[in-house]
């Protein structure tokens, strides 16, 4: 699969979670402030790496992970696709483990 149809379907896939949860005020923000984003990677606009500039969007350690695990991991494979971090040398190394 190539990076822009990889980050389409995270993007996708966090934007599901997100609307899944209208009643929580933290997820609807984050769907609000993402918006754009998600519908400049859905028409092609946006191809990795791209910054993703929403990390602390809902403040340093916000209790909406905690309450829902499975956002947050929908957002990091977001992000990783986002900024495309398995070409980076650093994410090589830590999925290589230790020599």
């Amino acid at each position: 699969m190539d990076k822009s149809t990889l980050l389409k379907d995270k993007a996708v896939a966090l934007r599901v979670i997100l609307n899944d949860m209208p009643d929580d005020a933290d997820a609807a923000m984050l769907l609000r402030l993402l918006k754009p984003l998600f519908d400049d990677i859905a028409s092609g606009k946006v191809i990795p790496p791209y910054p993703y500039a929403f990390k602390t969007a809902l403040g340093k350690d916000a209790l909406f992970y905690e309450r829902h695990p499975n956002a947050f991991s929908a957002e990091a494979a977001f992000i990783s696709a986002l900024e495309d971090w398995p070409s980076k040398p650093w994410y090589q190394s830590l999925v290589a483990g230790p020599k």
